[in-house]
């Protein structure tokens, strides 16, 4: 799932704990659009169960959102989406199964 995350940002991981423990001692990033990580993508997604889950996009790339800036265009995060239904769960165990929708958070 971090791989999808990256691919639409303009950040890196610094330390990834999905599967083993993962330092990046040479991050690559991008000057560019919201290249900071006070930018964010919230993309909300429901479960199964009815509840809503956030996952939050740092420093996305400027091509993921409508001609707004503010709106998440879901068809540019279709990866991310996949991972996310395919490894997501809420607190409770209900396995995420849709995307809602996404803004710009600042």
């Amino acid at each position: 799932m971090a791989a999808a995350l990256v691919a639409k940002s303009n950040g890196d991981v610094a330390e990834d704990w999905e599967g083993a423990l993962q330092v990046a001692m040479a991050p690559v990033t991008t000057a560019a659009a919201f290249q900071s990580t006070r930018d964010v993508a919230s993309l909300i997604f429901s479960t199964v169960g009815g509840t809503l889950v956030t996952v939050f996009l740092p420093a996305p790339l400027l091509s993921i959102f409508l001609a707004d800036k503010e709106t998440v265009d879901a068809t540019k995060i279709a990866v991310i989406i996949a991972a996310v239904v395919a490894n997501v769960t809420d607190a409770a165990g209900n396995a995420v199964v849709s995307f809602v929708g996404g803004t710009r958070q600042k």
